[in-house]
C-alpha cells in the first residue's frame, strides 16, 4: 500500500483559481488478529503494518518481548499474530475500531494502573546541544509530511544519530512502530530519546515509561496529566524543542547546559 494519495485540487492562490495535483496522506484499516480472533482494527498509515501490530500489543500488555510471539504473518488489510500458551488473553472486545486520534492510546486506569509501571531509576544525562540538533534533522526524515502536512513522525535516538523512524496519521502509532520496530530488530529503547511531532499526552507519556524511555523531546506541548505523571515515574519531559530553545518540564536534572 502506498502512504499517499494523488488527488485533484482546486486551487484558489491571490484570487486565482485553478486545478493542480497534490498528495494526502493515506489512511488504511489494520485488523489486528490475536491467536485467531480479531482483537482491534486501526486506522493508519503504511507501512510499518507489522511494527504497528507488535509496537501495540507491547503498548497493551499482552507481550513483554518478541519471545512471547509464537507466530507472526501479515495479510491483506490484516497482522495475525499467534502468543505462546500459557500467556494472558486479551480483555479487549472483538471488532473494536480505534481511530487514529487520541482514542489510539494506550488502555489505563488511572491512578491504580499507574502503581504498576516502575519509576525510572536511571542516571543517564543528555546535552541541551545533542537533543536540540537531533530535533533539528529529527524535521528533515519525514518527505511524507513535506508532501502532505498529514502525518506525525516519532523517532528514537541515542543523542547522536537515529535508531527507528516512522511516520503515521495517529501520533500513538508514529510511537507504537517506533517500539515495534525496536522490539523485532533487538534495539534496547532503554536509556534513549523519543522524538515526536505531536503533543505528549498522559498515553504519549506511558507509553515511553513502561518501555524505559527516559526523556521525551516534543516539538508540541504536553499535557497538565502527562506532566504529573512524568513526575511520578521520574521522565524527563521537553516541549517546545524548536531552534535553539526548548522547555524542559520535568526532571532537568538529565539536561546538561
Amino acid at each position: 500500500m502506498d502512504n499517499k494519495k494523488e488527488i485533484d485540487v482546486f486551487r484558489v492562490d491571490a484570487g486565482v483559481g485553478g486545478w493542480v495535483k497534490d498528495h494526502v496522506a493515506s489512511e488504511e484499516t489494520l485488523a489486528l488478529y490475536v491467536d485467531g480472533r480479531e482483537l482491534v482494527t486501526l486506522l493508519y498509515t503504511p507501512p510499518m503494518a507489522i511494527e504497528l501490530a507488535m509496537g501495540y500489543l507491547l503498548s497493551e500488555g499482552l507481550i513483554a518481548s518478541k519471545d512471547d510471539v509464537d507466530s507472526l504473518s501479515l495479510r491483506k488489510g490484516g497482522v495475525l499474530v499467534g502468543l505462546k500458551p500459557g500467556l494472558p488473553k486479551a480483555e479487549t472486545p472483538a471488532a473494536r475500531v480505534l481511530t487514529s486520534g487520541c482514542g489510539g492510546g494506550i488502555t489505563f486506569t488511572y491512578p491504580q494502573g499507574v502503581s504498576q509501571i516502575k519509576k525510572l531509576s536511571t542516571k543517564v544525562k543528555f546535552s541541551a546541544d545533542a537533543i536540540l540538533n537531533v530535533a533539528a534533522a529529527f524535521r528533515k526524515l519525514s518527505p511524507l509530511f513535506e508532501e502532505t502536512g498529514g502525518v506525525h513522525s516519532a523517532a528514537l535516538s541515542d543523542g547522536t544519530g537515529f535508531l527507528a523512524f516512522a511516520e503515521d496519521i495517529g501520533r500513538h502509532n508514529a510511537v507504537d512502530k517506533i517500539f515495534g520496530k525496536c522490539l523485532l530488530d533487538g534495539v534496547d529503547v532503554r536509556d534513549k530519546l523519543l522524538y515526536t511531532t505531536g503533543r505528549v499526552s498522559s498515553e504519549i507519556l506511558l507509553k515511553a515509561a513502561k518501555r524505559g524511555v527516559p526523556v521525551i523531546v516534543s516539538r508540541g506541548a504536553p499535557t497538565a496529566l502527562s506532566l504529573v505523571l512524568a513526575e511520578k515515574l521520574k521522565v524527563t519531559v521537553t516541549g517546545f524543542v524548536r531552534g535553539r530553545r526548548m522547555n524542559v518540564y520535568t526532571h532537568p536534572e538529565r539536561v546538561t547546559v
